[in-house]
């Protein structure tokens, strides 16, 4: 079992952490996408995307000044060349792994505009 000491110096442990990352989340900046609605980070591009049901949609990826490779739901950094076929990012003979957008990373604003 453990002792009261023990439990006390947990529970401030624990409250330090969720401090920490609370205090992190709120330093963090967000940039407004074009519908107005959605947010991603500031060092991230909005993305916009389709879904199966032909809805328009918000995600943010991973690069700043990114390309947005909108039939994969991917993106490439600056310069490069979305290669769907192949999902790679391509510039001259240099090819890379696209990246998949993060939509853990983005906020919506509950407004109508």
């Amino acid at each position: 079992m453990y002792t009261s000491v023990t439990l006390l110096f947990l529970t401030a442990w624990m409250l330090s952490q969720c401090y920490q990352e609370t205090k992190e989340f709120r330093d963090f900046s967000f940039v407004l996408c074009k519908d107005n609605k959605t947010e991603c980070p500031e060092e991230t591009t909005c993305c916009n995307q389709t879904n199966h049901d032909k809805k328009y949609f918000w995600d943010c990826c991973p690069f700043q000044n990114a390309v947005c490779c909108n039939k994969v739901n991917s993106c490439c950094p600056e310069k490069y060349k979305c290669n769907n076929e192949a999902k790679t990012c391509d510039l001259g003979k240099d090819a890379i792994k696209m990246r998949k957008l993060r939509r853990e990373e983005k906020r919506r604003m509950d407004i109508d505009v």
